[in-house]
């Protein structure tokens, strides 16, 4: 006889793992995803994370991802306002919400302010007579 599972999944497998990131990675919320009859709560899949620091990883990975699929998603809600399927007011409060979070989940590409002279390095600056903070402690270390 067949055991019947009872309740949500609360041990790890990696097809359940694996099948969650696909999921964030199109742009699902975890929210939504562990709100489902077949997957395990948030604060089990949580507890798996904090058990290895690579699944944590691959999270983070696949959150970053998510902000492409968002990207995606606001391209094709433009076109649906553009041939009349969706009015386009309530178009541009869906796109705006996606735009502020793939802003936070990938600021470098999404983000609204650009960095386009430094390339993330620290700028000299004139009151430090043109030295870095960090080579101005280097120099008082000494």
């Amino acid at each position: 006889m067949q055991k019947v599972a009872n309740g949500r999944p609360s041990e790890y497998t990696d097809d359940i793992f694996y099948n969650i990131l696909g999921e964030v990675s199109d742009g699902k919320s975890l929210k939504s995803i562990c709100s489902r009859d077949d997957m395990p709560d948030k604060a089990t899949f949580y507890r798996w994370l904090d058990k290895d620091q690579r699944l944590c990883d691959k999270y983070a990975r696949a959150k970053e991802d998510s902000s492409d699929a968002l990207a995606d998603d606001i391209q094709d809600i433009s076109d649906k306002v553009l041939v009349g399927t969706y009015e386009a007011n309530n178009a541009r409060v869906a796109i705006d919400a996606k735009k502020w979070i793939a802003s936070k989940l990938k600021p470098k590409k999404y983000g609204d302010k650009m960095d386009i002279t430094s390339d993330g390095k620290v700028l000299p600056t004139p009151i430090l007579g043109g030295l870095s903070r960090n080579e101005l402690n280097d120099d008082i270390k000494d």
